[in-house]
């Protein structure tokens, strides 16, 4: 083999080299890129969720403080005057 050849040989794995590592440069930025967004997206999910959470939250303290009232209005003996008069 030649020095020709040898060079030829050398300069083409050099080259394949570098195609390679931009291959893997742009592959590698891709890929982080998506994670990136699907990071992104994930985490406004996660706030809309816990918006949500908030407001399911506020609601059911609501509804248990009108439980608690309609609990304590039927744990109480009705008042003579609350009672219809008697029908005769």
């Amino acid at each position: 083999m030649g020095v020709f050849e040898m060079i030829v040989i050398l300069v083409f794995i050099v080259t394949a080299g570098e195609l390679g590592k931009s291959f893997i440069s742009r592959s590698t930025r891709s890929i982080t890129s998506g994670t990136e967004n699907k990071i992104k997206a994930l985490e406004a999910e996660l706030r809309v969720n816990e918006e949500r959470l908030a407001q399911t939250e506020e609601r059911v303290t609501d509804l248990t403080e009108k439980l608690s009232f309609v609990e304590n209005l039927l744990a109480k003996p009705p008042s003579s005057s609350s009672l219809p008069p008697p029908s005769r």
